[in-house]
């Protein structure tokens, strides 16, 4: 993922100078519960998608809302969330892919960031059988990397990394009271995820620095390519002049 200054946008190759950037780790995915045999089979689980921090923590301070655009079926299907944690929550029966748009704090960026996720409700291991105990978690890392970011931006990014504690985890399931049912609460287990308050003990735990490497890998790989390329685009227009000035 990338997001580049408004300030650079229209810049040409030669008037573009090697960019500052500023990557901040993300992670977002789902995790589903399965109600039991007891359930509805139009809502045979309850599920939430998220989109947290490395360590869940809040990362309002320049993320502004998060919209989640579900299939057509649901009613409501597009969510918009505008605090932290920034997640819905809902019950359902078929996986399909969730549309994720992030939108900045304007002061910072008003280039919005799209991507989606696949909602997983069933395990993919052929050996594994449903259980209302343990949740089917379908989670991915990856980096906001902020090209050219304004002063204010880093100065505010230098000063969360600096005062950053113990992560901040969030209670996920505070808003399910809060937010309109979309279908009727089915039968569940004892484990019935509105019963909990806190998902974090699911969440995978990524290291960072593993997952770093191979996006550097890619990007100096992106940046020699890019090389490549200009020197091809040179070349061809030093033929052109040669070209030009012998008739």
């Amino acid at each position: 993922m990338c997001i580049r200054d408004r300030s650079t946008w229209g810049a040409t190759d030669s008037t573009m100078t090697e960019p500052n950037t500023v990557a901040i780790p993300i992670v977002y995915g789902s995790i589903s519960f399965w109600l039991g045999k007891k359930a509805d089979d139009q809502n045979s689980h309850k599920w939430v998608c998220y989109l947290r921090g490395l360590n869940g923590e809040d990362l309002s301070w320049f993320i502004d809302k998060v919209v989640f655009t579900l299939h057509p079926s649901f009613r409501n299907p597009v969510r918009t969330i505008s605090s932290f944690p920034f997640e819905i929550q809902e019950t359902g029966w078929g996986e399909f892919e969730i549309a994720i748009k992030i939108f900045f704090k304007q002061d910072y960026i008003d280039q919005p960031l799209e991507f989606f996720h696949g909602l997983k409700l069933y395990p993919t291991a052929s050996n594994v059988t449903q259980s209302t105990k343990k949740p089917v978690v379908a989670e991915n890392y990856d980096e906001i990397v902020f090209v050219n970011p304004s002063t204010a931006f880093v100065k505010l990014w230098e000063e969360k990394r600096l005062s950053s504690g113990p992560a901040i985890v969030a209670p996920t399931q505070s808003r399910m009271e809060e937010e309109a049912p979309n279908r009727d609460n089915p039968a569940g287990g004892d484990n019935e995820p509105s019963k909990m308050t806190d998902l974090s003990p699911y969440y995978t735990k990524f290291d960072e620095k593993a997952h770093r490497v191979l996006l550097e890998d890619a990007l100096a790989f992106i940046k020699a390519e890019i090389i490549k390329v200009r020197d091809k685009i040179n070349d061809v227009d030093q033929d052109i002049v040669r070209l030009r000035s012998s008739k």
